[in-house]
């Protein structure tokens, strides 16, 4: 038995890059990799986690997307002078445009004779939601 024509013609990077980014800005958290291949199934044939991950690394490549690290998860957008706050409790995030406070470190990094080529800073802990229910339970 053979597919039919339409079933054999593969997406082009840019369609898969598409469906990808769309999914990620739709999120209102950061989305991990595998939640991602999941959700691709609304918009067709479910991708596999190795095309995510490639369609991932063009759309950071790109200046699309952000990976927080210490999350293991993606975000819409890159800022090179933005701070994220992570909320390990509930997941969500704010950024937080800090162009001062980024030029004070590229400053240190050059005082240190280090190049920086790259600057994410990421800040973790309960946002005022989370610290409110805590305060609540206690």
């Amino acid at each position: 038995m053979t597919l039919a024509a339409s079933e054999r013609k593969r997406r082009s990077a840019d369609a898969l890059d598409q469906i990808v980014d769309t999914i990620i800005r739709e999120s209102p958290v950061p989305i991990g990799a595998y939640t991602i291949a999941e959700r691709t199934a609304t918009y067709s044939k479910k991708l596999a986690p190795t095309q995510v991950y490639r369609s991932i690394s063009r759309l950071i490549d790109a200046g699309r997307i952000t990976h927080l690290v210490s999350c293991n998860a993606y975000v819409s957008g890159q800022n090179r002078s933005a701070f994220y706050l992570l909320c390990p409790d509930c997941k969500n995030y704010q950024t937080k445009m800090a162009p001062e406070e980024t030029a004070k470190l590229r400053a240190l990094c050059k005082d240190m004779m280090f190049e920086c080529r790259g600057l994410h800073v990421e800040l973790t802990g309960p946002c005022p939601a989370c610290q409110a229910r805590q305060q609540q339970i206690s």
